[in-house]
C-alpha cells in the first residue's frame, strides 16, 4: 500500500512539474508534448489565438514548425511562416504548387461544395474567370455602387438613426454583417436576403447562420478527422449544429439561385454578374453545372465579401474612435467631396451618389483603411498544401 500510494506521488509530482514548465514556458516555440503534439498550447490560447500566434511566428524570425496531434494529418509538421518571401514564393511564384489541398476541401466541403473557395485546378480556374469577369466589368462595378448606395440610404442609416433615437446598444459587427450580406446578395444575384431591415433587425438572420456555419467548420480543423467524422456520423456536438445549419445555407442558396435563373431567361440575355458569367462560361464549353456546383460558386464569393469586410469596418470604426484626429481628417476629406452633390429632394439625410472618381478621391481615408487592415487583417491566415516537394527553404525573417 505504501508503495503504490509513493507511486500516485511521484507520478502527480511528475504532472505538476511538466504542467508548471508548460505554463511557465519562455521558450520561442510551445512545448511538443507525447501524442497531443503543440496541440494543447494552441487550445490554451484559444481565446486569443491570433496573437498568440503572432507572437510565435515573431519569436521564431518569422517562421516555425508546427507539430500536431498523433494520427492526425499534422502528425509530422505544418510550416507556418509570415516571412515575405515565403509568401511570394508560395502565393506567386510557386502558385500551382500550393493549392488549397484535399484537407480545406474535407473539412469546408458540407458548405461550398466544389465551389471556389475548395476547388483546385481546372474547376478553381473556370470559377475564378467568371468572377474575375465580373470584377473587371464597368457595369458590374457601377451596378455595385449604386446597389450599396441604396441599401446604406435606406436600410443602414435608418436603423442606426432609429437607434440613437432609442438610445440603444447595438453590435455593430453584426449590423455591418447583415449590411455586407445583403449587398452582395443583391450584388451578385439581384435578390434581397432582408438581413438589415428599415427599422428592425431580423432576430436570426441568414448571415448569422452562414458565419456560425463556418465557425463551425473551423472547429474540425483543430480536431483529428477521424473524431469529427464520427461525430458528424453520429450526428451530435458541434456537427449536429453544422448539419442544421448548413442544410438551411443551402436552401436559401438554391432558391436565390433559382429565382436568379428565372430572372435571367425572362430578360433573354444575361447581365454579367458571376452567376450570369459562369453560367454562359459553362455554356461556351458545353457544360451544364450542377446546382450544388453553382452554390458552392455563390456561397465562395459570400465568404470572400462577408466576414472580411464586417471584420474590417468594424476595426477601422473602432479605430477612428479611438483617435478623434483621424476621424476629424476623414470627415473634412469625405464633407468636401460631397459639397459639390446635389441633396437627394432637397433632404440633408440623403446624400447624393459617389461614383468611382469621388472615391479615388479620398486619399486619406483609402490610407486610414489600409493601416485599420494592416494592424487588423481581415484574413490573418491562409492555409496552402504543397502537392511535391519544393525548391523554396522556408527561411525566417
Amino acid at each position: 500500500m505504501e508503495f503504490l500510494m509513493g507511486a500516485v506521488a511521484i507520478v502527480v509530482a511528475a504532472l505538476s512539474i511538466i504542467a508548471w514548465h508548460f505554463i511557465c514556458r519562455r521558450s520561442s516555440s510551445p512545448l511538443n508534448w507525447p501524442v497531443v503534439g503543440m496541440m494543447p498550447a494552441l487550445l490554451w490560447n484559444i481565446d486569443n489565438i491570433y496573437n498568440y500566434a503572432t507572437k510565435l511566428v515573431v519569436d521564431n524570425g518569422g517562421t516555425f514548425k508546427f507539430r500536431g496531434p498523433w494520427m492526425t494529418r499534422d502528425n509530422f509538421f505544418e510550416v507556418v511562416t509570415s516571412n515575405p518571401a515565403n509568401l511570394e514564393y508560395i502565393l506567386k511564384k510557386d502558385f500551382a504548387n500550393f493549392p488549397s489541398g484535399p484537407y480545406v476541401k474535407d473539412v469546408f466541403y458540407d458548405i461550398f461544395g466544389d465551389g471556389l473557395f475548395t476547388a483546385d485546378d481546372e474547376l478553381w480556374k473556370r470559377q475564378r474567370k467568371a468572377v474575375a469577369m465580373a470584377l473587371s466589368s464597368a457595369t458590374f462595378r457601377d451596378r455595385n455602387l449604386f446597389v450599396l448606395h441604396k441599401i446604406v440610404q435606406e436600410k443602414l442609416l435608418p436603423a442606426l438613426r432609429l437607434a440613437k433615437e432609442k438610445k440603444a446598444e447595438i453590435d455593430l459587427q453584426d449590423i455591418l454583417l447583415r449590411f455586407n450580406f445583403d449587398s452582395i446578395c443583391m450584388s451578385v444575384l439581384g435578390r434581397d436576403s432582408c438581413c438589415l431591415g428599415d427599422d428592425i433587425l431580423p432576430e436570426i438572420s441568414i448571415a448569422r447562420i452562414f458565419h456560425q456555419a463556418v465557425e463551425l467548420c473551423t472547429y474540425r480543423a483543430m480536431l483529428p478527422p477521424v473524431i469529427w467524422k464520427f461525430m458528424r456520423f453520429l450526428n451530435v456536438g458541434f456537427e449536429k449544429k453544422l448539419c442544421k445549419t448548413s442544410a438551411i445555407i443551402g436552401e436559401f442558396a438554391a432558391e436565390m439561385i433559382e429565382a436568379r435563373i428565372k430572372e435571367i431567361e425572362a430578360e433573354g440575355g444575361l447581365s454579367g454578374d458571376i452567376l450570369s458569367n459562369f453560367i454562359e462560361m459553362e455554356a461556351d464549353e458545353r457544360r451544364s453545372p450542377s446546382q450544388k456546383l453553382l452554390q458552392g460558386l455563390i456561397l465562395s464569393v459570400f465568404l470572400a465579401g462577408l466576414d472580411t469586410s464586417s471584420s474590417a469596418l468594424s476595426w477601422f470604426f473602432w479605430l477612428v474612435s479611438t483617435h478623434p484626429n483621424v476621424e476629424e481628417k476623414i470627415v473634412s476629406e469625405i464633407t468636401q467631396i460631397l459639397k459639390s452633390k446635389p441633396l437627394i429632394n432637397n433632404n440633408k439625410n440623403e446624400m447624393g451618389f459617389l461614383d468611382l472618381k469621388d472615391l479615388r478621391g479620398m486619399n486619406y481615408l483609402q490610407a486610414a483603411l489600409s493601416e485599420s487592415m494592416r494592424l487588423f487583417p481581415p484574413v490573418p491566415v491562409i492555409y496552402r498544401e504543397a502537392t511535391k516537394k519544393t525548391s523554396c527553404r522556408m527561411v525566417p525573417n
